[in-house]
């Protein structure tokens, strides 16, 4: 069996928050597993709502054994997803998952998340996990000093999981 995840990461919390949520991207899709494919970020948000709707019911009638009630994720509490839905008006917490999935989307991404640090959820989230299959270091060159001015002023981490061909390769950051 393959080590789809790769090394881990430093910071626990955030292995777990990524070994939890590569469990739910990918489900019992084996296929895209042995392929070495992310799915659209849609797909992931919806899976990933739809196994939160399952463990609740399964809380609700008796299984208090399963990680990840609700919107917990590996014992890390609740967390921010980006892309969110239009109408999403959750909480900010300490963590943020990013996922980029799509071709020209990282740009657009990258804002997103400097705003959720800077603007809408400044102090409250401390840490992002970016997982992603499109990289492309000149647009992360291009919002690096938003990100090194928003380290220095609110000491946020910023972890990066990148799947390339079977396996993830993890770095951070920021």
């Amino acid at each position: 069996m393959q080590n789809f995840f790769g090394d881990r990461f430093e910071d626990g919390e955030i292995e777990g928050v990524f070994e939890d949520i590569i469990n739910r991207m990918w489900g019992d899709n084996h296929n895209e597993r042995e392929l070495g494919r992310m799915p659209k970020e849609k797909t992931i948000i919806e899976r990933i709502k739809r196994k939160n709707e399952k463990q609740e019911r399964d809380r609700m009638f008796g299984d208090n054994n399963i990680k990840g009630v609700g919107n917990t994720l590996a014992g890390a509490g609740l967390i921010n997803i980006i892309p969110a839905d239009k109408n999403s008006k959750g909480e900010c917490v300490s963590i943020v998952v990013v996922f980029c999935s799509s071709k020209n989307k990282l740009d657009e991404r990258l804002r997103q998340l400097v705003n959720h640090f800077g603007i809408y959820c400044r102090k409250k989230t401390s840490k992002a996990l970016i997982i992603t299959n499109q990289w492309n270091n000149d647009i992360w060159i291009d919002h690096s000093p938003e990100f090194r001015q928003l380290e220095q002023d609110l000491q946020i981490r910023i972890y990066k999981a990148q799947l390339e061909g079977h396996r993830f390769i993890k770095t951070q950051l920021v």
